[in-house]
């Protein structure tokens, strides 16, 4: 059964989702240059993505994670060269930890669904993995293609995007998507979010693609905006409405195509605003 599915991009670029026969998806990012190869996250770790990476290149593969979450480095252990901000390296023992990662798969595959017993047997069960620290600013030479680290924190203090210079290709994780999660305990208060987000304006103004860590589609260059235009609202006394989310509870304000995830005991520095 293939657990993976893949879609080219460019000419040297896959986007690789995790395939759980639902409307579930976390997606990764190879871009294969002359020299080497970068996997941007590595999923939940469902099965061992390495096998599944040489379909498409023999090349070295160096892991950039984009944070570290169950469903961005779960499969970071099938690799050998992996690359992590170390403000986020708090968050491993949780989300490596089989029951947190579990938990989320579940959540994906749903009810009765054929692919359970499988991935229960390929599923990545190693806790840790050796990492390279990885910083805001940080250029990846891949050979004829080059990555320039992006930090952007919020979602986690460590959150990471790549941008690639040759073809002004934003892979932004979690930091830049149209469902952001700024409630969980350590997510920096929304004025910083917006803040970061404003600070990154002229990179946005360059990009021409963003593809973010749970879509196989380019999401639209208009995202950092309609975030920050969002953002801005709830600051400004929107509240939305409260959720439940199997990460905990928040609040959901909803403003075009942006579904925004707080609290409103963070939304400035020092508290409650």
């Amino acid at each position: 059964m293939e657990l993976y599915q893949a879609k080219q991009i460019n000419d040297h670029t896959y986007i690789i989702g995790e395939d759980y026969g639902t409307r579930a998806n976390t997606t990764m990012a190879l871009i294969i240059g002359e020299e080497r190869a970068a996997l941007i996250d590595t999923g939940a770790g469902i099965a061992d993505l390495s096998k599944f990476v040489k379909r498409f290149t023999e090349l070295p593969v160096v892991v950039l994670t984009t944070h570290l979450h169950a469903d961005h480095a779960g499969g970071n252990p099938f690799f050998e060269e992996i690359y992590v901000s170390e403000e986020d390296v708090f968050l491993m023992p949780e989300s490596m930890g089989m029951d947190f990662r579990m938990n989320y798969i579940r959540q994906c595959l749903g009810e009765d669904n054929p692919r359970k017993a499988e991935i229960e047997r390929t599923v990545n069960r190693i806790l840790s993995f050796p990492y390279h620290p990885l910083s805001d600013g940080d250029q990846i030479d891949l050979g004829g293609v080059s990555l320039k680290t992006v930090a952007l924190p919020g979602h986690t203090p460590g959150s990471m995007m790549f941008f690639d210079e040759t073809t002004h290709t934003l892979f932004s994780g979690d930091a830049v998507n149209t469902t952001p999660w700024l409630f969980l305990p350590y997510s920096a208060p929304l004025c910083v979010y917006l803040k970061n987000l404003k600070r990154l304006r002229p990179l946005f103004a360059e990009t021409e693609h963003i593809y973010c860590g749970h879509d196989m589609n380019d999401i639209g260059t208009d995202v950092p905006e309609a975030l920050m235009l969002a953002c801005e609202d709830v600051l400004n006394g929107e509240r939305g409405r409260p959720v439940r989310t199997f990460a905990g509870e928040a609040y959901q304000y909803r403003r075009g195509k942006i579904r925004l995830f707080f609290r409103p005991d963070n939304l400035v520095s020092g508290g409650r605003s």
